[in-house]
């Protein structure tokens, strides 16, 4: 006996459509990355162009790293090779040079930044977003220290709370503030070199102190250590330092 099949017509167009492909779809970039991307674009564009993120992408990216930054110490510790740098203050130009330079952060590429990113200049939301980025892809390889600059009652006076305001809106400032009282203080270098953007405090008799600091410190809730540790400079130095260029040492 002859066997034979039912087709409907509903079941001839399902046989006749093309089978969903069973190849990798290319996986689209990432927030971090798409924002990566858009900000070193600005490499070939004049000095001085603004590149203007999306509030949601901004506001993902200070989520992101505020996570991390709250897991991680108050005295982060890292070992050599790295790249320490000092004051950007919104010269998003200076940083990219300074990525030409050093190189950019990646997975071998350690870079610690002493603070003091934003006022002075007119771009310190891609300074402070590229970093950020770069925190979030290589959360082990980038630090970024708490300069005095990174306190809401110093940078709402010099620039950075009319930049938010002036691009963005106030809220888009509280939020970076937010993050602000999360950055760690100080870095240790191999165990034996001590990095801050201030200066060591007579309160600082051991590098515990700095450890059991509270991870989210606002200015109303400096200890004796930390305002030292940011905000005050010592008197004699080993070395000038011009607050108009950045710090760039490789160990």
């Amino acid at each position: 006996m002859r066997e034979v099949h039912l087709v409907t017509a509903k079941m001839a167009k399902v046989a006749a459509e093309p089978m969903p492909s069973t190849e990798a779809k290319a996986e689209e970039p990432s927030i971090v990355d798409s924002a990566i991307e858009q900000l070193l674009k600005a490499r070939e564009l004049p000095v001085g162009t603004m590149v203007t993120l999306p509030v949601d992408t901004i506001n993902h990216i200070l989520t992101e790293a505020r996570t991390i930054m709250m897991k991680q110490p108050m005295l982060v510790e890292v070992d050599p090779p790295i790249n320490i740098c000092g004051d950007t203050h919104g010269q998003f130009y200076d940083l990219l040079r300074l990525f030409e330079m050093g190189g950019v952060p990646s997975a071998t590429q350690k870079y610690l930044f002493l603070g003091d990113y934003v006022d002075r200049s007119h771009q310190s939301i891609e300074v402070m977003i590229l970093l950020l980025c770069y925190k979030v892809k290589y959360p082990e390889n980038v630090y970024l220290l708490r300069g005095n600059h990174e306190c809401a009652s110093i940078n709402r006076i010099y620039g950075f709370y009319d930049e938010c305001k002036r691009r963005y809106n106030i809220r888009m400032w509280r939020n970076f503030v937010d993050l602000f009282n999360c950055m760690p203080v100080s870095g240790l270098v191999a165990g034996r070199i001590l990095c801050m953007h201030g200066g060591l405090s007579p309160d600082l008799e051991s590098l515990d102190k700095i450890r059991e600091i509270s991870r989210y410190v606002s200015m109303q809730g400096f200890t004796s250590v930390v305002p030292h540790h940011i905000l005050v400079f010592p008197r004699e130095m080993l070395f000038c330092h011009d607050h108009s260029h950045s710090v760039f040492v490789c160990l």
